[in-house]
């Protein structure tokens, strides 16, 4: 009786295995709908321009140099910083290094109530830098217990 019991334990245990499993794949499957069909929607559309709009004479592809020749225009990159103190200044040091454009503020958002300075970059500290600071209005997110 006691080997009969397990059985019947164990094949309890996988028939609950299964329908969790059956459930995972069904709420995969639902929540990859919306990947099919943008996918779908993709191929359709550029199988119609390819067909259309691509064998028009007067048609040029976009290029880098086309983006390059027109003038820049503002730009505001906006930095919300709550307690990064150790990676805001490096990250945007980073930023105005790599970025291969000149005609952006960078506005970097310490909460009100962050009580260390959130700001100490070489790159934001002379006058002439592209960056700017401003205090949010809003009040710091409540902390999260520790589980």
């Amino acid at each position: 009786m006691d080997g009969l019991f397990w059985n019947i334990q164990l094949a309890n245990y996988y028939a609950a295995l299964e329908t969790v499993a059956a459930a995972v794949a069904v709420l995969i499957l639902i929540s990859s709908l919306d990947d099919l069909f943008i996918d779908i929607w993709y191929w359709v559309r550029e199988s119609w321009r390819t067909l259309t709009v691509k064998k028009r004479r007067e048609y040029k592809p976009l290029t880098q140099q086309d983006l390059l020749q027109r003038p820049e225009q503002p730009l505001a990159i906006m930095v919300p910083a709550w307690m990064e103190y150790d990676v805001i200044a490096q990250m945007v040091e980073n930023m105005i290094d790599v970025l291969d454009y000149r005609e952006y503020i960078v506005f970097v958002g310490p909460i009100p109530t962050t009580s260390r300075p959130s700001m100490k970059s070489s790159a934001c500290a002379d006058a002439t830098s592209a960056c700017a600071a401003w205090k949010c209005r809003m009040t710091a997110p409540p902390a999260r217990p520790i589980a």
